[in-house]
């Protein structure tokens, strides 16, 4: 199986179209051969058939011809047999007479006249009368016989048939009462005499001789080695290919013992045909034999014509044919050979051409020029246009190819340069998303420990807020308990000077008193002493507690004046503290985004070494391409 796979395409078709044409030819040739032997059989067994029934019906119009005019002699008969017996005695000779003239085939023509029927005085019991006209050496002749018998044992045909009282057409015989007549195989037909009750009045019979049957006998051996035969109801032989076995038995001349000629004579007398095959065990030859039945107008009398041909000798005819349209079939095979041979090369040349295209472009080789022939319309002429055309958008693919392929590589070294950049600039936006990312959480720890702080500090400023408005009251109070001062250091005031005016009125009445009173006066100088002090003190007490208390009010005025700003303030401080939180929230979702932002960096920095390896690699792959391209010629 290898090696048939192994062939050449030439070779294949050859194989294969040839393997399988011979395989079906040589099937349908010998299925057809076979039908051809087979029919041709069946042609020469109808054959055989037909000419054994031609010959047949040659045999019964002969016969058929001869029983019409007995018909018409007996029914003339019975038109003369009321008329005066020496008249009708000489019409029936003239009647008898002309009949066998006109008919020279004829060997005789007669009339048995039963005498007991004509003569009712007749004593005898098997009386007859006998009036015959015969041929004699080209001459006529008429005789006249009567018999008187009383004999009980007939065996004579005329007492058979004025038994039978019926058309009838006799088993061969020779005859023994005409001495001219002897030795000649004859058979006569008889028409009965009868009244119009149908009694038996006579008989008129023709002879007729039967070697004329062995003429027609002779004309059926078509077939070498045939043997045909013409059988009376009594099995007797009355024409044969063989003469020797005229008037013998068929059975006892048959050199078979088969059953089948038995059976085919009782078929025959039942008017049916009936063909067969026997082997004769003797020679061992096999026989197609086929009987018809010879069949007679107005006559139940059946005769049986057969024919005996060697299986062989049909064979013969049939081999012949058989051998023929093996001969004939071997040379339409040769002829077919011849003509799948020069298709194959018509089929496989163009391919071949083809094949020749497809290994200079498989080496890359575009400028092969291919021989189509553009009116060539079948497959071949398909594939050779297919394949140009293949070259054609080759070269424009090839072509194209090579334009995109300087394109990607050009592409590739600017792609390679700005993925460089883009690395570069990619590496530089991390390292900038990284400081961004690092002062953002800076910023968001600063701005968490500002919002810590501000917090603090609205904690401080509302504590502030409440301490000012205590040290406002408290200031308001100091100023009332400062002007109660100054008025109680008033009080002390108008004191020290009753004390003064006192010390002086002492000092007086010291002075008054002299040495005694010099204790007193000194006393009184001091009491005096402490008195202007205690009234510069007053003053200096009321003017600094004026001033305090101006200092209080201004204080008072000016708390009061810096409570609302610092309530503001208070309020600034919650706002800056809710501000940080919200300042907060926000920063740490940009530190968050910086931190995706960082990591997207970073991914973009990657990808842009990785887009600069695959920018370097395309730039390799279309070198490679190009090289690639580089193998077709244009």
């Amino acid at each position: 199986m290898n090696k048939i796979i192994n062939l050449r395409l030439k070779s294949k078709l050859l194989v294969y179209t040839l393997a399988s044409f011979t395989l079906i030819y040589g099937a349908t040739l010998a299925y057809i051969s076979l039908q051809l032997r087979k029919n041709a059989l069946e042609d020469s067994k109808s054959i055989i058939d037909a000419n054994l029934k031609a010959s047949r019906n040659l045999i019964q119009n002969d016969i058929n011809q001869v029983i019409t005019s007995t018909n018409t002699i007996r029914d003339n008969y019975n038109n003369y047999l009321p008329m005066d017996e020496a008249y009708r005695d000489e019409v029936f000779g003239n009647m008898l007479y002309g009949w066998c003239q006109n008919n020279p085939d004829l060997l005789s023509t007669w009339q048995i006249w039963e005498l007991k029927a004509l003569d009712s005085n007749y004593t005898m019991r098997n009386g007859r009368e006998r009036n015959v006209v015969f041929r004699l050496n080209g001459q006529l002749k008429q005789t006249t016989e009567r018999v008187d018998m009383n004999d009980e044992v007939l065996t004579s045909l005329y007492y058979q048939a004025r038994d039978y009282n019926h058309a009838d057409i006799w088993n061969p015989y020779y005859d023994v009462v005409t001495e001219e007549l002897e030795g000649i195989l004859m058979t006569s037909i008889t028409a009965p005499l009868q009244d119009a009750s149908g009694r038996f009045l006579g008989l008129v019979g023709v002879d007729i001789s039967l070697n004329d049957m062995s003429k027609i006998i002779s004309s059926m051996d078509l077939y070498e080695g045939a043997v045909s035969y013409l059988v009376s109801r009594d099995t007797s032989i009355v024409a044969h290919t063989s003469p020797d076995y005229v008037s013998q038995k068929l059975l006892s001349v048959i050199d078979s013992d088969s059953p089948e000629f038995a059976i085919g004579l009782d078929k025959t007398l039942q008017s049916e045909d009936y063909p067969f095959e026997y082997v004769n065990q003797k020679n061992e030859v096999e026989y197609y034999v086929s009987y018809t039945p010879v069949t007679f107008r107005g006559i139940e009398t059946t005769w049986t014509l057969g024919i005996e041909v060697p299986k062989a000798v049909i064979l013969k005819k049939a081999n012949a044919i058989f051998y023929q349209s093996v001969i004939i079939g071997l040379i339409g095979l040769i002829i077919l050979y011849v003509i799948v041979y020069f298709t194959a090369g018509n089929i496989v040349r163009p391919i071949i051409k083809s094949a020749a295209i497809a290994r200079e472009i498989a080496d890359g080789n575009l400028t092969a020029e291919i021989d189509v022939d553009d009116e060539q319309q079948d497959e071949a002429g398909d594939l050779g246009r297919a394949l140009r055309d293949m070259i054609d958008n080759l070269k424009q693919i090839v072509n194209e190819i090579i334009e995109s392929s300087d394109a990607i590589n050009t592409a590739s070294l600017e792609l390679a340069s700005s993925s460089n950049q883009l690395s570069e600039g990619a590496s530089n936006q991390a390292a900038s998303s990284e400081e961004i990312s690092s002062s953002m959480e800076e910023m968001v720890a600063t701005i968490q420990q500002n919002s810590e702080n501000s917090k603090q500090t609205e904690g401080i400023a509302l504590q502030s807020a409440k301490g000012i408005k205590e040290s406002f009251e408290s200031s308001k109070e100091t100023t009332i308990s400062m002007q109660e001062i100054a008025q109680k250091i008033t009080i002390i005031e108008e004191i020290a000077k009753q004390t003064n005016i006192l010390a002086l009125n002492a000092a007086v009445e010291a002075a008054r008193a002299g040495e005694q009173g010099r204790g007193f006066a000194v006393v009184a100088a001091e009491v005096k002493k402490l008195a202007e002090r205690s009234q510069k003190a007053a003053v200096e007490i009321i003017d600094l507690t004026q001033h305090g208390v101006d200092a209080a009010e201004k204080s008072g005025k000016q708390l009061e004046d810096i409570i609302p700003e610092i309530e503001k303030t208070t309020q600034l401080v919650q706002e800056i503290t809710a501000s940080s939180y919200e300042q907060q929230s926000g920063a740490e979702q940009v530190n968050k985004a910086i931190q995706e932002l960082n990591e997207v960096t970073q991914q973009n920095s990657g990808s842009a070494s990785i887009f600069t390896n695959n920018s370097e690699h395309l730039t390799q792959l279309a070198a490679k391409l190009k090289e690639a391209i580089s193998y077709f010629k244009r």
